[in-house]
Formats: structure tokens, C-alpha cells, sequence
């Protein structure tokens, strides 16, 4: 009896604890409700304190995406930005065109702490994003130098002008370091092409009135990514007048046509020099300069023997595949002056001068109107474009 006595009381007990717990429980979940979120561990994105909202992207942002052309760091940050690069593009492997808010690279403009970039010489006429469009290439930026990327997308025509309708990518570079850095990346498609090789190198100093200079330099390299895709052949026999049954013999022979879709081949090397000179407590010099060489080969689409002439002096029965090489050199740099007056005036004076000039080198190819004195590997010429602003 006097267990079981035991046991009632402990029972009882436990039921009395149990129903204090559940009336705890009850309470905290009423103040859960209550509570208000005021902030985050987070950095946020976006800001929207400004009048207009600014997107951000910090160098660690830039360091950790994985992408070596600048270009694509925005892609996977920003969804108003696009950015694409053709599998057969010609001239426009040159430089990636992107755009802002579904309007043209054009329509954008891209600063350079704060100062106007020159755009390219280049007018995209493949079927890209941004056909009939002239753009920046970003990838002249080494990205180890670039502090961080601001995006105004609203509002940023009515300040600078109809080129900025889609909006302003301002690039801010690095500052008043006193360090080296390098770093090195690798790495390649799923299926084994494209290999990239990727160095970043930056070192600078500060000076003792508060100056600095610094140099960052970047070299990258990929290789051939080919997506080659099978050639419908009735379609390909309506667009070139071909006979049906000659385009099934070969296409039986060459699904893909011998089309070399390719991400094209890149070398790049790229420099810049970013650098601030003290004169007194509320005035300064301040400069920037930036080289940028770019190699690019790519091909176009491959010549078929019913396409073209067979007799000619590559004498393929198969046709042959036009090469296409491009080089590109894009340049700029800026000198300013600011001062701070005693009556709180703020001056800002610069001038910025830049280009860009690109030559071609078409190779493996045939004029059938020039019959055997036809070329194979011939310069068709180039662009060139330079700006000079003086604000």
C-alpha cells in the first residue's frame, strides 16, 4: 500500500509540472507573436536609403562567384543585368555585349570612380543581346582592382544624359593599400573544354600626408568550348537551294554540318594604375590609367561543299571552315583636381580620355570571285573609337 501510495503522489506531481510547462509554453508563444524583426546579420544588397535604390557588389562578392570576366559577376547578382556570350559570334566574340533592365549596352553607362569609360569601337550585328548596340568591355578592368561595382537603375538619365537610360555601373577601384596580393584560379566546363586560367595581382603603398598609388594587373586565358548541334536537313536545303538528296548524303556523313559552335578562344591581359596626391587639407590631385590587350579567336560557320564552290584552292571535298581572329586594345585614363572651399563648395575638375581599337584576321578562307588568286588568310581592316571629356 504504501507504494502505490508513492507512486500517486509522484504521478500527481508530475501532472501538476507538466501543466505549468504547457502554461510557459503558452505565454512565449504569445510574445513570439509580438516581436518585431529590426534588423540582419546580412549585408543587404540593395540600397534604399538613397533616393534612388543602388545595388552593391563588394570585392568579396567579385572574389568568391567563381566567374573570371567581370561581366558575369553582375549576371548572378543582379536581375535587371544580362549578359551572354554566342557560340558563333564572328567580331562579337570580342567582348560580351550585356544590357541593363532589357535595353542595349548602349544605353547604359559605365563609370570609373565616378568618371565617364570610353565604349567600344565594335557594334554588335550578330543575333545577341544588344543587336545594333555599341558597349564597354568590363573585362579592361582587372577585377582584383575594383573595390566595389555600384548599379543605379532608376532615374540616372535625368543626371547623365540618354546614354544612361537603362542605367549607371559605376566601378569604384581599391585605395590606399599598403599590401600585395595574388591569386590564381583554374577551371573548366562539366564536360571537360574550356579550360580558363585566371592571375590577379595588386600591390600599392600609402604616402604620409594621406596619398596612395596603387598597381593591379590580371592575365587570363581560355580555351575552345564546343557545342556543336545537329543540322536539320530539310531546313538546310531550303536556305542554301541545295538538292535534298546531296545535303542527306553529307549531313548522314556530318550531323552537325562541321559547324565548330565554340565558345571562342581568349588571352587577355590587362593593367591599371589608380593613385591620390595630397596638396593640402582640402585639395588634391587624383588619377587613374588602364591598358587592356585582348586576343580572341573564334570560327564561322563551315563552308559546305554545297554551299559553296567545291573547286577551289583549299580543294575539300568537304568544305572548309573560316578562322577568325580578332585583336583588341582598349585603353583610358583620367586626371582630376578636387578642392573643398571654406564656404563648404565642393570642386571637382577632370579631364578622361579613352579608346578602342580593334583589328581582324580572317584565315583558312575563299573568294569564289577571285577564283586561284583568291586569299586564304587576308586583314579585312578594323575599328577604332576615342573620346575625350573635360568636366
Amino acid at each position: 500500500m504504501m507504494k502505490k501510495n508513492y507512486v500517486a503522489v509522484a504521478f500527481l506531481i508530475c501532472s501538476v509540472s507538466l501543466l505549468k510547462a504547457q502554461e510557459k509554453d503558452s505565454v512565449a508563444t504569445t510574445k513570439i507573436d509580438e516581436l518585431v524583426m529590426v534588423g540582419t546579420r546580412a549585408a543587404p544588397r540593395s540600397s534604399v536609403t538613397t533616393p534612388l535604390p543602388i545595388d552593391n557588389i563588394d570585392a568579396s562578392i567579385i572574389k568568391s562567384s567563381g566567374y573570371t570576366p567581370l561581366g558575369q559577376t553582375p549576371q548572378y547578382r543582379i536581375p535587371s543585368f544580362n549578359s551572354t556570350s554566342a557560340a558563333v559570334q564572328d567580331a562579337t566574340s570580342l567582348l560580351d555585349p550585356f544590357e541593363i533592365r532589357n535595353m542595349g549596352s548602349s544605353r547604359t553607362l559605365v563609370l570609373i570612380n565616378g568618371k565617364r569609360k570610353n565604349q567600344s569601337s565594335l557594334i554588335f550585328t550578330q543575333n545577341t543581346i544588344g543587336k545594333g548596340e555599341t558597349g564597354t568591355d568590363l573585362s579592361a578592368i582587372p577585377s582584383i582592382a575594383i573595390k566595389k561595382i555600384e548599379i543605379l537603375r532608376d532615374g540616372a538619365s535625368a543626371q547623365y544624359g540618354s546614354d544612361a537610360i537603362a542605367g549607371v555601373i559605376n566601378i569604384i577601384l581599391k585605395d590606399k593599400i599598403d599590401f600585395t596580393e595574388a591569386n590564381a584560379n583554374f577551371g573548366m566546363f562539366s564536360k571537360g573544354d574550356g579550360f580558363s586560367q585566371n592571375f590577379n595581382i595588386i600591390t600599392g603603398t600609402t604616402f604620409k600626408n594621406g596619398g596612395f598609388v596603387t598597381f593591379s594587373s590580371n592575365i587570363q586565358n581560355n580555351d575552345y568550348a564546343y557545342r556543336n548541334g545537329n543540322v536539320n536537313p530539310y531546313w538546310e536545303a531550303q536556305t542554301f537551294g541545295a538538292d535534298q538528296n546531296v545535303v542527306n548524303a553529307y549531313l548522314a556523313k556530318y550531323p552537325d554540318a562541321q559547324n565548330k559552335n565554340a565558345y571562342p578562344k581568349k588571352s587577355n591581359i590587362s593593367f591599371l594604375v589608380n593613385s591620390s596626391v595630397i596638396l593640402s587639407e582640402h585639395s588634391s590631385l587624383y588619377a587613374n590609367a588602364s591598358l587592356a590587350v585582348k586576343k580572341v579567336n573564334s570560327f564561322a560557320n563551315h563552308r559546305t561543299p554545297y554551299w559553296v564552290n567545291p573547286n577551289n584552292v583549299i580543294n575539300s571535298p568537304d568544305g572548309f571552315t573560316p578562322t577568325f581572329i580578332g585583336d583588341l586594345t582598349d585603353y583610358g585614363a583620367t586626371l582630376g583636381y578636387k578642392n573643398k572651399t571654406e564656404n563648404d563648395w565642393n570642386i571637382d575638375m577632370s579631364a578622361t580620355f579613352g579608346g578602342n581599337k580593334i583589328l581582324y584576321t580572317v584565315g583558312n578562307t575563299f573568294n569564289a570571285s577571285l577564283g586561284a588568286s583568291s586569299p586564304i588568310n587576308f586583314k579585312p581592316g578594323g575599328f577604332r573609337f576615342n573620346n575625350i571629356v573635360v568636366i
